[in-house]
């Protein structure tokens, strides 16, 4: 009889732990739940219209100003990173007036931003940036440029450690892209994020296409202002300097 006794406590005692399992199992799961309902609920859902599924063209010019406060950046950081890779970095070379040089140069800063490029769009699973702080990162690229300009006229930071800088661009340039991606999947409800994503690539588009423009008004002033040709021929437009 005592053995019995024993073990209907022993089969109490069992159940009274699945039991509490069950709960703290449930309560884990309770507080995950609310931890994700809480982090989607922080994101402010920005609705894009076209409720019947269908956007024209004008729909979907007017999703990329209703997505502004992400497109904005995705325009300037590849605005900013093309016309640095197109102009700025097309006259620097040590000398300067060797060819063979501004090209090794050009060849190597491009290395050296697409390691930052590949290192920088891996880190969307490591962490999440804000709004605001992917605002930053298309000003600090802007500043780059405005550098490297700078710089190519009055040669102050004249050595390779330049590429350190092209490493930066590449890794400012990557995680605006890849971020700006993820925010604009968090901003959007599920139905039309397929459609805000697509729209959103216009902006980077845009960005490159201005900087196409960009990059042969710098290349000609720099190579103006240091008295640069290539084969004997100066540039079209060097802002009025003279050779």
């Amino acid at each position: 009889d005592d053995n019995d006794d024993d073990n209907d406590d022993d089969d109490n005692d069992q159940e009274s732990g699945n039991e509490g399992g069950t709960c703290a199992s449930d309560g884990v799961g309770i507080r995950q739940h609310a931890a994700h309902e809480h982090r989607a609920a922080s994101h402010e859902r920005i609705d894009l219209g076209g409720s019947d599924g269908h956007w024209s063209l004008r729909d979907r010019l007017g999703i990329v100003w209703k997505l502004r406060a992400f497109t904005a950046p995705l325009f300037t950081v590849y605005m900013a990173e093309y016309t640095m890779q197109s102009g700025a970095w097309a006259a620097i070379g040590f000398p300067i007036t060797d060819k063979a040089a501004r090209d090794s140069f050009y060849v190597s800063a491009n290395w050296m931003y697409q390691i930052g490029v590949f290192a920088s769009r891996s880190s969307g699973m490591l962490f999440s940036v804000t709004k605001q702080q992917l605002w930053i990162m298309p000003g600090l690229q802007t500043l780059l440029l405005l550098f490297f300009i700078f710089n190519g006229i009055e040669h102050i930071w004249w050595n390779h450690g330049l590429l350190v800088l092209a490493l930066l661009a590449g890794l400012l340039g990557g995680a605006v892209y890849v971020h700006g991606f993820i925010l604009i999947g968090q901003h959007t409800h599920k139905s039309q994020r397929e459609v805000a994503l697509a729209s959103a690539s216009v902006a980077d588009g845009c960005g490159i296409l201005v900087a196409d423009v960009l990059g042969l008004v710098v290349q000609g002033c720099l190579y103006g202002a240091n008295g640069l040709t290539d084969d004997g021929k100066p540039p079209v437009f060097r802002c009025g300097f003279s050779f």
